[in-house]
């Protein structure tokens, strides 16, 4: 046939598109090591019983503006911590009904197996973003 290629002719190469992440846009932004450094810090911190939701926040309240990477990692962090606190709330007061007792370890887990995801996506330099989340903070 006319229209099949000559198997001599090279077939042309498909475009390079980066695959998304986790199903959304997520945008590439340049950072050097420090600030991976801080950003891994960010995530890493909502493993700290009580209060890991102060670490992203004060980050973000220091570098707002100044580093875009620092800035977007920080309020993902805190968006996701925020989210982990009113989970916990809830499976505390399940707890009354043994319910919790099943649910407050299993948030914990899931906590600090997407901390330690986060951190290390950030000392690499890739933006992370939280599964099942909701984004109080934009």
């Amino acid at each position: 046939m006319a229209s099949d290629p000559s198997p001599v002719q090279p077939q042309p190469a498909p475009p390079d598109t980066p695959p998304a992440v986790q199903g959304e846009n997520v945008p590439v932004i340049e950072s050097n090591a420090e600030e991976r450094q801080m950003g891994m810090v960010a995530h890493l911190a909502g493993i700290l019983p009580f209060g890991g939701f102060l670490a992203p926040l004060g980050l973000w309240a220091m570098k707002m503006g100044q580093s875009p990477f620092i800035e977007d990692q920080a309020k993902e962090s805190l968006n996701f911590q925020i989210n982990v606190t009113m989970v916990t709330v809830l499976a505390a007061i399940t707890c009354a009904f043994y319910v919790g007792f099943l649910l407050l370890p299993a948030v914990l887990i899931a906590n600090g197996i997407f901390c330690f995801q986060g951190g290390m996506a950030a000392k690499e330099g890739k933006v992370y973003r939280y599964p099942y989340t909701v984004r109080y903070i934009t």
